[in-house]
């Protein structure tokens, strides 16, 4: 499996700062969508580089991966089992 980058100490860190300082957090990883809804007023809170495929049982048709991990290496990974997500996120 593709162990990425676990970025989850400074991430909670983050989240706990903005906690305790009352700041709102905007998250993205890609930013591919933040075209949708409206402007967010926020501190920017970035899982771009959490990265990473954790587990994947392709008999299972289970896989796990950190929030910032991208899609196509989700799907080339899938691919080589000859399986697919069973939905088709939009590719913006």
């Amino acid at each position: 499996m593709s162990n990425g980058s676990d970025k989850s100490d400074s991430l909670c860190e983050q989240v706990r700062n903005a906690c305790a300082n009352k700041h709102a957090l905007a998250i993205s990883a890609g930013n591919s969508k933040s075209f949708y809804g409206r402007k967010v007023e926020a501190e920017p809170l970035s899982l771009a580089n959490h990265t990473g495929i954790l587990s994947y049982e392709p008999s299972e048709l289970v896989i796990t991966a950190r929030s910032g991990t991208r899609l196509a290496d989700i799907e080339s990974a899938l691919q080589e089992h000859g399986q697919q997500l069973a939905f088709e996120p939009p590719q913006h």
